[in-house]
């Protein structure tokens, strides 16, 4: 079961990845970056071995979101665009993500977030998995990220072909989110 939620994430970010890159509505460099360090993340957690400690791999991926959300100006004549919801949704994701890999990396502390060391397994998935503290919290920012995954796919697949891509990122995003929690469960 762990390979094939493991399989779904780098499919998942891989698919989001093209979308973002290759879709009508081209992400940004910066976004480009995000998506690939994304890769790379959900890359290193499927194979044994590390090639960042899971503490880099977080920050990285929260530096990214955070960065992403900041350099939006949601200023913009039309807020409700598909490119701000999406840049938005993209940017929560990268935070929420990062958060998931510090829960699936190790032992959980006294807040449901990983303590100092890591399981001697020495795979991303190696410490002991559980709801509570922060990892709770997490989770119901899956959910809501989830929910705004499902508004984004109905609002856009809907419309015109060009935008049939920003729902397949939006969708691709919410599974690999979905299969990441599915790993701390």
């Amino acid at each position: 079961m762990e390979v094939a939620l493991h399989v779904c994430m780098l499919i998942s970010a891989l698919a989001c990845t093209a979308c973002g890159v290759l879709g009508p509505h081209r992400a940004s460099v910066s976004s480009w970056l995000g998506q690939a360090i994304m890769v790379a993340a959900m890359l290193d957690m499927s194979v044994p071995g590390d090639w960042l400690p899971p503490l880099v791999w977080s920050a990285l991926l929260i530096a990214a979101g955070m960065y992403g959300a900041a350099r939006r100006r949601w200023s913009v004549p039309n807020p409700g665009s598909v490119c701000a919801s999406l840049d938005l949704h993209r940017a929560l994701t990268f935070v929420v993500a990062g958060g998931l890999i510090l829960v699936l990396a190790g032992p959980a502390g006294p807040v449901g977030f990983v303590g100092a060391g890591r399981s001697p397994g020495g795979h991303a998935h190696a410490g002991a998995h559980g709801v509570g503290g922060a990892t709770g919290w997490l989770l119901v920012g899956v959910l809501g990220l989830l929910v705004h995954a499902a508004w984004l796919v109905v609002r856009h697949a809907r419309r015109t072909r060009r935008r049939r891509s920003s729902a397949l990122e939006a969708a691709s995003l919410g599974v690999m989110l979905a299969a990441m929690a599915a790993s701390v469960l």
